[in-house]
């Protein structure tokens, strides 16, 4: 492993121990009304947590980056991502309610919807 990927997996660490680390602070929130509750996955350069939009009381999904680690490239392609994400309007892709950079962070909420992940989904074999 060479030492960019041990950086990496240090910051994913080191925010996602850092943001769960007390429910009742700030540091916890983003944009004013999105709070992390617990922790999903840590991949591909990211974190996501399980949340609450304090505002609606709605369930939601918060992926963060550590800023950090993304390129300008990155930046046009996460942007690309949530432009094709957006414009899709189906029932099965939650599209971004909000996305910012704050606390070191680069984050997307996007409205959580229950059911199988699809990487889950996947494990389990090809669909018929």
């Amino acid at each position: 492993m060479g030492k960019k990927q041990d950086d990496q997996s240090f910051l994913r660490t080191y925010h996602m121990e850092y943001l769960l680390a007390d429910k009742s602070s700030m540091e916890n929130i983003f944009a004013g009304r999105f709070r992390i509750d617990k922790p999903l996955n840590d991949r591909s350069g990211a974190s996501a947590f399980l949340g609450v939009d304090i505002d609606t009381g709605d369930d939601v999904v918060i992926k963060v980056f550590p800023a950090a680690n993304l390129s300008p490239s990155m930046r046009i392609r996460m942007e690309h991502e949530i432009q094709m994400i957006n414009s899709s309007q189906t029932a099965s892709v939650a599209s971004i309610l909000h996305r910012g950079e704050e606390k070191g962070l680069v984050y997307l909420i996007r409205p959580f919807i229950k059911g199988t992940p699809l990487n889950k989904r996947l494990e389990s074999g090809p669909w018929k």
